[in-house]
């Protein structure tokens, strides 16, 4: 980042419970010391990857803000015939673009998650202030720490950013290289091992403890107990779908007035999205001021 990173930015660290909790923090307070940039925040337990990622946003002051993995690393900006680096690029394709909401390096289409999903990977994305300050949530999160410890936080974020009307965005080119999967590579491979099981519980019971995030602790529990980490993944799949997928989606009651659409001319296009709304779990309602009409 010193190196080749020359647009201005102030760099957020935080160590969120590791296990060497004294050498890391020594060795942050040491950096932040030689270098104003940085501001290292500690946590005393671990909120997994929502929850580290919120404790980062409260402190940040910038227009724009950039969520970055560890297993990440900042390439020179003329090995791929930059003249600028990764954060001035975002930036200006951002500030050129006023409803973008969450820029990233790559969209990824995950209908084995939910149908239709299509959303960067938070690994390196930028956000703006505008979209953080629209999806903060009732409890002041940004990020929802009920996908503890990892997975689809990502994808719910992007979901509640639509819905305020911003855009997604990606840029393959980025000088910025990710370890796909190098965070939670163990954990996943080795799910169901001993060391892993042990290491989660261990987590979940310090959580519940203290209780400092209101998790549903019997179902976190329940599924480190069916499969490990792999049975944590399922069920923030299932919880994400619970909030955003078709049976939820079927809670929403969608009205058309084509009265109103004749008016100004969207009447025929309007109408040729109902079935498609109506496959995806809408139920859709056609002139319900007037003469109501269910559509099924």
């Amino acid at each position: 980042m010193e190196e080749h990173v020359k647009f201005p930015y102030e760099w957020i660290i935080v160590d969120n419970a590791s296990p060497a909790k004294e050498v890391t923090q020594e060795w942050l307070s040491n950096a932040a010391s030689k270098n104003k940039r940085i501001k290292p925040v500690f946590l005393t337990i671990n909120r997994g990857y929502a929850g580290g990622n919120n404790a980062g946003l409260e402190v940040a002051t910038g227009k724009n803000v950039i969520l970055m993995n560890p297993d990440s690393e900042v390439i020179p900006p003329a090995k791929h015939g930059f003249t600028q680096d990764f954060i001035k690029l975002m930036y200006d394709k951002m500030a050129a673009n006023p409803n973008m909401g969450v820029l990233g390096m790559d969209l990824k289409s995950r209908d084995d998650v939910m149908p239709g999903a299509k959303f960067p990977y938070f690994c390196c994305v930028m956000i703006s202030r505008a979209c953080l300050d629209a999806v903060r949530m009732p409890n002041g999160k940004w990020l929802d720490e009920n996908f503890w410890p990892a997975y689809y936080e990502d994808l719910d974020f992007c979901i509640r950013a639509q819905s305020k009307g911003f855009t997604l965005a990606e840029d393959k080119t980025l000088p910025f290289w990710h370890k796909s999967g190098g965070t939670n590579k163990y954990l996943v491979q080795k799910a169901v091992s001993e060391p892993v099981i042990k290491s989660l519980l261990h987590g979940l019971e310090r959580l519940k403890k203290e209780n400092k995030m209101g998790l549903d602790y019997e179902r976190k529990f329940g599924e480190i107990a069916s499969n490990g980490m792999q049975g944590l993944i399922e069920g923030n799949i299932k919880y994400l779908n619970s909030k955003w997928g078709v049976s939820a989606r079927q809670k929403v009651r969608l009205v058309w007035d084509t009265h109103i659409g004749e008016a100004v001319g969207f009447s025929e296009i309007a109408e040729g999205l109902i079935p498609e709304l109506h496959a995806l779990g809408f139920d859709i309602y056609v002139n319900e001021d007037r003469k109501s009409t269910r559509l099924n």
